[in-house]
């Protein structure tokens, strides 16, 4: 029964990857509006936090560098948002001037 368990777990992480790889893709695929070599990244305010946290689904691309590079700032700061910056990026895109000021977005 363990090396079913095992067998499963393998072909799930396996998918896992390619998924990963797939949203790799599509992210290189978009033009970015920040290039990290010229325009650094801030310094990560939440690198304690993430530490300490388990690690799941962690993918093998930067997930903050690749929203740096879409979205021309560091969103991955605001609380709560790291891992959900692509689904904020899929539901509304780059285009933030609709908001006035974070409050008016946050509503």
């Amino acid at each position: 029964m363990l090396t079913q368990r095992l067998s499963l777990y393998r072909g799930y992480q396996k998918q896992i990857d390619e998924c990963d790889k797939s949203i790799e893709n599509i992210l290189n695929a978009f033009t970015p509006i920040t290039d990290p070599g010229q325009k650094p990244m801030p310094t990560d305010r939440k690198q304690k936090q993430r530490n300490r946290k388990k690690k799941t689904g962690d993918p093998n691309f930067n997930l903050r560098k690749e929203a740096y590079k879409l979205f021309g700032v560091d969103r991955a700061q605001i609380p709560r948002l790291m891992t959900l910056v692509f689904v904020l990026f899929s539901e509304i895109g780059r285009d933030m001037s609709r908001w006035p000021t974070s409050v008016h977005f946050v509503s």
